[in-house]
């Protein structure tokens, strides 16, 4: 059968860095999202000769590749000074995974509780933002948001109003009562560009797809297959035996 989806997982698969856990994955999966979680120190991000190197290595093994942007740049944050490093920051990241072409970029926009005035003020800084960053040469379908674990509802506004696209993370919409994966994957199928699976036990997520309920797992790769729209799907998991269990696990259902 052919799926209408590639098959990806994490850059750090291994206990190394990205380019070495790229090597390894070369023939193992078609998407390798690039887990650039921390931009500081400097030295945490990759430089331009391993860019280099992995936009050579996708280029010959025709994998592609997921950036997902750091965990602690808030483009949304009510500091103007915080957010307009933040959104400098996201720029120059961009600029340096520009040579790879990405699927897609990850995208978090933390967001506390908030009443209605704060919640627009919220969605005026991060639609400012997000506007200043699909500037630096994004589509705004590649720049995915993540729902995290707040209601997605909140965000959506401002996706609609930029014309983002989602990334649909499983493991965040199980442990924080987000609903059913198939029933979000519904309502914003057209912007579901990248898709993180991922198994949940006790209470934790990033588990072996063999620790995700079957009922949820089996729907939803039906959905994904079925609609024939193309997409990334990660086994987001930060550990070799957990990554082949899950490989193991799709086999099986697909």
């Amino acid at each position: 059968m052919t799926l209408p989806f590639r098959i990806g997982t994490t850059s750090f698969i291994l206990p190394d860095h990205i380019l070495p856990n790229v090597e390894f994955l070369k023939g193992k999966v078609d998407d390798v999202e690039l887990l650039l979680f921390e931009s500081s120190p400097p030295s945490s991000l990759p430089d331009e000769q391993v860019i280099a190197r992995l936009a050579e290595v996708g280029e010959q093994d025709g994998m592609t590749y997921t950036v997902h942007l750091p965990l602690d740049l808030n483009c949304a944050c009510a500091s103007p000074e915080q957010r307009s490093q933040a959104v400098s920051t996201l720029c120059r990241i961009v600029a340096l995974a520009s040579p790879l072409d990405p699927w897609a970029y990850i995208l978090h926009v933390p967001h506390s509780p908030l009443d209605s005035v704060a919640l627009s003020a919220w969605h005026r800084r991060a639609t400012e933002s997000i506007r200043t960053l699909l500037a630096a040469g994004i589509p705004p379908r590649v720049l995915c948001v993540e729902n995290l674990d707040y209601p997605f509802v909140a965000i959506a506004p401002v996706i609609e109003e930029l014309d983002l696209g989602v990334c649909l993370d499983t493991g965040h919409l199980m442990l924080n009562g987000g609903g059913c994966p198939v029933d979000f994957l519904a309502r914003y199928r057209e912007r579901v560009r990248v898709v993180h699976l991922q198994g949940v036990l006790d209470g934790k997520d990033h588990q072996s797809l063999a620790r995700m309920d079957r009922g949820v797992l089996r729907p939803l790769l039906a959905a994904l297959t079925d609609d024939g729209i193309p997409r990334v799907i990660t086994i987001e998991v930060f550990r070799l035996d957990r990554f082949r269990e899950s490989i193991v696990t799709l086999k099986e259902l697909l």
